[in-house]
């Protein structure tokens, strides 16, 4: 019971007193910039499981806000365009890999056909691997393109 009193007055302190330490910290950062980058290094130095452990905390807050927000936009021949809604599942559509099971980092989306007026018409998502192994089939020898895609 009594180290739970403890950790009771501990919660209390800190809330009582964690915007003044925030400040002075905020303050201490703006007044020696160089201090506060050492510490920060020679902490990270001393304690890399924390780091590590942070590191990936970090990573999986963030994960869903990237693959929110990535991929809102890209580049149809040779015009950017913003979409509402994002196209891709993070899978592969050739190998099944996928980004959510850390297999892979990015999709790119591959036009199986160029439709001018339709640009996520006739598209697959496929990983980086299998995109290049997919455009070096329409490369010759000296890397230049044999077989265009077709145009409507």
């Amino acid at each position: 019971m009594d180290r739970e009193r403890a950790r009771e007055a501990s919660r209390r302190s800190y809330r009582k007193h964690h915007e003044k330490n925030l400040e002075r910290s905020r303050r201490y950062r703006a007044e020696y910039p160089e201090k506060h980058t050492l510490s920060v290094k020679r902490w990270r130095d001393t304690h890399p499981e924390a780091v590590k452990a942070i590191d990936r905390r970090r990573y999986q807050r963030d994960k869903e806000k990237r693959l929110a927000y990535t991929h809102q936009s890209f580049t149809y021949k040779g015009k950017h365009i913003h979409i509402d809604n994002n196209p891709r599942k993070g899978q592969c559509a050739k190998c099944g890999r996928k980004i959510s099971d850390g297999e892979i980092k990015k999709t790119n989306i591959h036009h199986t056909e160029y439709i001018p007026s339709m640009p996520l018409a006739m598209t697959e998502e496929l990983c980086v691997k299998c995109h290049n192994v997919n455009h070096e089939k329409k490369r010759d020898e000296s890397g230049r393109f044999v077989q265009e895609v077709s145009v409507r």
